[in-house]
Parts: C-alpha cells; sequence; structure tokens
C-alpha cells in the first residue's frame, strides 16, 4: 500500500473511506493489485478471485490504466451506499444477531423488515409484506449462504465485461453484447464441494457454447440426467425503472 500511502498521508480517501477493499464498492486497479500482494492463505487469494478481477472495463491497458476502477463480480450490484465490506457484513450481521436465521433459510424463509438481500434477491424489494412498512424485506440467511458461496465461483471476464462461474451471456449483436444470464442446476444426490464445482462447470450447463451463433437460451439436459440433475434454472439481473 505504499503508494496508496504516498497519495494519502493521513491513510484515509477523500470523504472518510477506508483505504483498500472496503470502500467504495468498486475499488481502483491499483488497490487490487496492492490487496494481491501480501496474500499468503489460499483461502484469502479464492475470496478475492470471487469478488474482484484486476482487469479494468478498458482491460490491462498501460500504467493509467491502474486509476480505474475494476471489474466486478455479477453477483456484487451496489445498492444505494452499500461497500464491498456492507455487502459481506450486512448478511453476516443478521446471522451473528441471531444464528437460527440459517435454520430458516433452509426451512421456511422467513423475511425480516429492513434486510436488503444485497441485491441478490429481487423480492426482497416487491414483497410488499405490510403496507405500513413497505420494507425492503429479505431473507437474510439465505443472503448470507449465498455471499459464503462466492469463493467458489470466481469471476471470469470476457471481451464485453465481467462474467463468473455460473454465469453466461446471451449472443448480442455487432455493436451491442449479450445480456448476462446464470444459469444453476438443480440435483438430488449429494456433492462434496470437488464434485459441485466440476458439476457447475459442466459443458452442458452452458446455454450458449458458441456466442457468435445466435440462438435461443436452452439447456441440454442430455448427459446431465445421469449425475443426478433434475433441471436448469436461469436468472438475470432486473433494473428498477428510472434506475442507471
Amino acid at each position: 500500500m505504499a503508494r496508496y500511502r504516498a497519495s494519502h498521508p493521513t491513510g484515509r480517501p477523500p470523504g472518510g473511506q477506508r483505504p483498500g477493499l472496503a470502500d467504495p464498492a468498486i475499488p481502483l486497479r491499483r488497490d487490487v493489485r496492492d490487496a494481491w500482494q501480501p496474500l499468503r492463505n489460499p483461502a484469502g487469494a479464492r475470496w478475492l478471485a470471487g469478488t474482484l478481477s484486476d482487469i479494468t472495463p478498458g482491460g490491462i491497458g498501460p500504467e493509467e490504466a491502474f486509476d480505474q476502477p475494476v471489474l466486478r463480480s455479477p453477483f456484487i450490484q451496489r445498492y444505494g451506499r452499500q461497500s464491498l465490506r456492507t455487502f459481506f457484513s450486512a448478511p453476516l450481521g443478521y446471522v451473528r444477531r441471531d444464528p437460527t436465521l440459517i435454520l430458516d433459510a433452509l426451512t421456511t424463509g422467513t423475511r425480516v423488515s429492513g434486510c436488503i438481500g444485497e441485491l441478490l434477491d429481487h423480492s426482497a424489494h416487491t414483497a410488499g409484506l405490510d403496507p405500513v412498512d413497505p420494507g425492503p424485506w429479505g431473507v437474510p440467511g439465505v443472503t448470507w449462504l449465498a455471499t459464503m458461496a462466492l469463493p467458489i465461483l470466481p469471476v471470469r471476464v470476457d471481451r464485453h465485461g465481467a462474467l463468473a462461474r455460473c454465469w453466461y451471456r446471451y449472443p448480442g449483436t455487432e455493436h451491442r453484447p449479450g445480456r448476462r444470464r446464470m444459469a444453476w442446476p438443480m440435483w438430488r444426490t449429494p456433492l462434496n464441494l470437488p464434485m459441485v464445482q466440476t458439476l457447475l462447470d459442466h459443458p452442458n450447463i452452458n446455454p450458449n457454447p458458441d456466442p457468435t451463433v445466435r440462438v435461443r437460451w436452452e439447456v441440454d439436459l442430455a448427459g446431465l440426467t445421469s449425475l443426478g440433475v433434475l433441471t436448469v434454472f436461469g436468472g438475470e439481473r432486473r433494473q428498477k425503472p428510472g434506475s442507471k
């Protein structure tokens, strides 16, 4: 962080934000590089790889690109003043205060007022459970479990931007890239972590193996049923009306 401290002698960037990856929600490439260098724990490297890329929207580019924001996981979208820190700390705070929320996530899925779902659950903002309290109404345990999965869902980059494991891109046009969509299989047989990762990378789950061919978004289940896969679901980001 020597370069960072040289430009910010107080240890804090403008606005009182903490240095490093805590804020803003999209850090600069130089800060990501500085965060990578001291990592000696493989687990820490997996967390960073599941959160951010070291690529900027314009590619790696020259030295000046170190002052550009990097591409982040499509699982992470900014909500209001949310930062990378609060993306993880908010759902963690819920389950620390009430560990039964983890069991609730796997059983009843009770919605809690004020839980934003970290933009992983669009129903948190559309549930409308209480006319007096418009929400949001998210499921904290589900959100926490989702954030804990990021180390096995590393960020990947194509020529149009950031993807991640389970994320694919619709066929686009010459002038407009295709939209991103997440594909997630549902399977019957219990699997350990390496087996889950292998299944998520199965070529039959990719609904668009050739992005140059404009075809329907369709998954071929042949070859998956023998692995215990029941079906494959898909989802994509929803944009609020009037939002950027």
